[in-house]
């Protein structure tokens, strides 16, 4: 009855990895454009990216709700990757305040499962949603219990459950060029790069194609911007 529209709920969800890779785009740009609209983001983003990103940034007042002006102020420190990590902390302290209050550092599954669910979002958006705070929160400090923790993919091998490591953990350490033999031997991959390798569903779910398209053209866009990639032989 009183559960907020599942097409109006204000909760974004953009993947993760696109939501960093735009403020990394912004930051490159140095001087931001007068409205952060969709002709701002590159054609590599897909359509129903560049209305997440947008949603996200109108839910987290980056920009005006109705001119879509970037508000500087707040905007400056989440591009500028010194300041990013705290900035992205305040934001979803201040901005899912009945999530952390739960409280969040002691809430399990169940009850962050619940309070997603009752933003009143369809099943689809609601793991979307949940996928984008669980991945913001682990990467920038803000406390999850470890029931609920674990239920978003690590980065890296976990010692001796390697055996056990997930296909977007073996992607990271094949990119890498990880052998699993000790920190000593691992390169580290660029922070947007790993960010969107986070973002492939867990192996045997079903990707949708529109979705996978969008996250290989995004994949690419960003490993061309991290890395000197040589020309065609």
């Amino acid at each position: 009855m009183g559960r907020p529209s599942k097409i109006e709920s204000a909760l974004p969800f953009p993947p993760y990895g696109q939501f960093i890779s735009f403020l990394d785009d912004l930051n490159a740009m140095g001087v931001l454009p007068n409205q952060i609209n969709a002709s701002v983001l590159k054609a590599s983003y897909s359509g129903s990216a560049v209305s997440q990103i947008l949603r996200a940034f109108r839910f987290f007042d980056l920009v005006d709700a109705q001119t879509n002006a970037p508000a500087e102020s707040r905007l400056r420190p989440l591009m500028e990757t010194a300041s990013r990590s705290g900035a992205i902390k305040d934001l979803l302290e201040n901005h899912y305040a009945g999530l952390i209050a739960l409280p969040l550092a002691t809430a399990g599954p169940a009850e962050v499962n619940k309070w997603f669910a009752d933003q009143g979002m369809d099943s689809v958006a609601t793991r979307k949603a949940k996928a984008f705070f669980l991945s913001a929160a682990r990467e920038h400090g803000v406390d999850v219990h470890a029931l609920v923790a674990e239920k978003v993919p690590r980065r890296g091998p976990r010692g001796k459950r390697k055996a056990k490591t997930k296909p977007r953990e073996d992607a990271a350490n094949n990119l890498s060029g990880s052998t699993g033999e000790g920190e000593g031997s691992r390169t580290p991959l660029h922070p947007a790069v790993k960010a969107w390798i986070d973002e492939m569903p867990p192996k045997d779910s079903v990707w949708d194609r529109d979705d996978f398209e969008s996250w290989l053209s995004i994949f690419r866009a960003s490993v061309e911007r991290a890395y000197r990639i040589g020309p065609k032989s």
